[in-house]
């Protein structure tokens, strides 16, 4: 609430980060006042930052092309911001995004682009969760080695960062392939 400037612009993107698939309304409330004082303050890094999380809410609400639009415009703005954890962040929900429509060869080009951001980063939690999404990726084209490499590398990245949310996570899905080929070893 005492945030001014481009702090709060800040603010209300992390926020809106934090709304996001918990609590659509508030998510679009916050999202909307962060773009509107971002513009208004000519703020290159969080007006792309507002747009990546609009795209990430229109996709997560099924607009999936309307998701990619904005997804792409703020690609646009973060690169010119020299943000490069956004930049590698974009790409991945771009990759998502692409996967949610079967379009896997642009998935794919994506993933591709944001581990080449990702993979010097300090941002461990999103080269993780491109990884699982890589792994998912690798089982809708049935390519079921690739897909336990992937995962295996998502698992190995959470159990070293301590996160039992996230190591649960990787857990259930790699638990969940292992059932689906009935392997129970």
């Amino acid at each position: 609430q005492h945030a001014e400037g481009t702090a709060r612009v800040d603010v209300l993107n992390q926020l809106t980060y934090e709304y996001i698939g918990t609590d659509n309304k508030q998510a679009l409330a916050l999202n909307e006042e962060a773009s509107a004082l971002a513009n208004r303050l000519n703020y290159t890094k969080g007006i792309g930052k507002a747009y990546i999380y609009r795209g990430v809410y229109e996709y997560l609400s099924g607009e999936n092309p309307l998701g990619i639009d904005y997804l792409k415009k703020g690609l646009e703005w973060v690169s010119k911001a020299n943000d490069r954890e956004m930049k590698g962040y974009a790409y991945l929900q771009l990759g998502n995004s692409y996967m949610n429509l079967t379009q896997f060869d642009s998935s794919l080009a994506n993933y591709d682009h944001a581990y080449e951001v990702l993979k010097d980063s300090a941002n461990p939690v999103n080269l993780s969760k491109l990884y699982k999404n890589l792994g998912t990726l690798y089982g809708l084209k049935s390519s079921y080695d690739l897909q336990v490499k992937y995962l295996n590398r998502s698992l190995a990245i959470r159990e070293k960062l301590g996160d039992p949310v996230l190591v649960a996570d990787a857990l259930v899905e790699i638990g969940r392939l292992n059932a689906s080929n009935s392997n129970f070893d």
